[in-house]
């Protein structure tokens, strides 16, 4: 293995910066809980944290029905998200089965 070669592709593909998106995932953390105020860290995001998220969220708005319910579009990434928490949630709650197994020391 040509160590000189991987250090230098590791070198072309290094980034200097990296941005912090904690205060992001903080707040869409908060949207898809609905914690109560009390409860929130107002420390742990900044109002442009919060403006970003709120126009990525408003983007993905399809639909809004009489009685407010809001409907997001599967396609975008918050709507990605949502899908990912109701499956993870439908795991969670499917029953478990142990297939036993044909093997006696298994």
């Amino acid at each position: 293995m040509d160590f000189d070669k991987f250090t230098q592709a590791i070198d072309k593909k290094k980034v200097e910066e990296v941005t912090n998106n904690s205060g992001k995932s903080y707040i869409y953390y908060l949207a898809l809980e609905k914690l109560e105020v009390d409860k929130i860290d107002f420390t742990a995001f900044s109002l442009s944290d919060t403006t970003h998220v709120y126009s990525r969220i408003e983007e993905s708005l399809t639909y809004e029905d009489e009685d407010g319910a809001l409907f997001v579009d599967p396609n975008h990434q918050f709507g990605e998200i949502i899908n990912l928490i109701h499956k993870i949630d439908a795991l969670e709650e499917a029953p478990r089965e142990r297939v036993p197994s044909s093997f006696r020391f298994i």
